[in-house]
């Protein structure tokens, strides 16, 4: 995925979030590649690729914080990472620290 295709969809997480009830919202994407090559007696054994991309939520409802995680990228993954987030805070105890760090 390019740079601004990720950032639009961290913008959509958090937009998604706070549509849903969350007072602040962050999101995290992360994309990565793995090549890795298994060498055993001088002979190549195996080889093995592999990308992944995945989301992390963390919301805020007042002082209440929920977080999630999702590999599955499709808007409905999407959805349900935020679902999932949203009815965590709703059944955690507050926290009088709670807060995301400022923009500056």
């Amino acid at each position: 995925m390019t740079d601004n295709h990720l950032l639009d969809l961290a913008n959509r997480v958090v937009q998604s979030a706070l549509a849903a009830g969350a007072s602040d919202a962050e999101c995290s994407i992360s994309e990565g590649d793995e090549f890795t090559a298994n060498v055993r007696m001088r002979e190549l054994e195996s080889l093995k690729e592999a990308s992944s991309s995945a989301a992390g939520l963390r919301i805020l409802i007042g002082k209440h914080t929920g977080s999630s995680y999702t590999s599955d990228l499709t808007p409905e993954g999407i959805d349900l990472m935020v679902r999932s987030a949203i009815e965590l805070a709703a059944v955690t105890s507050e926290d009088p620290h709670a807060g995301l760090p400022e923009p500056s």
